[in-house]
């Protein structure tokens, strides 16, 4: 049941996914459950992650991160912890994807 004390539950409307700009990006994705959430990027595929970012949570259950040049053609991922366990998992808002998500 949603109530006035679990309605950080209730999305927001807020722009989801990677916003690429000429001087910055920015990757948002709604995860109200979540105790935590990182920002993984890859130069590689097949590599390991070249950084990992703890996202910030704002109040409506939304993480995010602003990085403050573009990030073009590089790949990412998000790490999200729920019960302690940490799971990575892809961007269900991206609009593109590498060959395996």
């Amino acid at each position: 049941m949603i109530s006035k004390e679990n309605d950080n539950r209730l999305f927001s409307g807020a722009p989801l996914g990677v916003l690429l700009g000429d001087d910055q990006t920015a990757f948002s994705v709604w995860a109200p459950e979540a105790e935590s959430c990182n920002l993984r990027l890859y130069t590689n595929q097949s590599d390991p992650p070249c950084d990992i970012i703890p996202m910030e949570r704002r109040s409506d259950g939304v993480y995010e991160y602003v990085y403050p040049k573009s990030l073009e053609g590089l790949y990412y991922t998000y790490s999200l912890t729920y019960g302690g366990v940490e799971r990575e998992t892809v961007d269900i808002n991206a609009r593109a994807a590498g060959a395996n998500g």
